[in-house]
């Protein structure tokens, strides 16, 4: 995976237990990350039609366990900071799914995110 010098990588999450390892590039932990988006995203986008847990405990444990393994993340390719931060609630009637990707403050969508995984992998 040899990048020229204006597709440096940097980044940036919340979560400090997903930082990459020394044995791990950067490229190759943000294509796992946007991989992971891009998979989660295909499963989730039609949520809304789904059944909700029916206790409160089994909803906010569904909640939490999405967060964990979504975590919103900050990276910078091409000179451009890209923002994602995908979202997971249940209601009582409803789940609802969503991503935000903000690409230099701007709104993107999903598309944004699959150009960036093809152009590093």
């Amino acid at each position: 995976m040899n990048k020229t010098q204006n597709n440096e990588i940097k980044i940036n999450h919340t979560m400090n237990d997903l930082e990459y390892s020394e044995k791990e590039t950067k490229e190759t932990y943000i294509l796992k990350m946007i991989e992971n988006t891009i998979r989660y995203h295909e499963k989730y986008s039609k949520s809304f039609f789904w059944n909700p847990s029916s206790t409160t405990s089994g909803r906010r444990f569904n909640e939490s366990r999405f967060s964990v393994s979504n975590p919103k993340y900050i990276f910078t390719f091409e000179n451009k900071k890209y923002e994602v931060n995908p979202s997971y609630s249940e209601s009582c009637k409803n789940i609802y799914y969503h991503l935000s990707i903000y690409v230099d403050g701007i709104k993107k969508n999903i598309t944004t995110l699959k150009s960036v995984f093809k152009k590093l992998k």
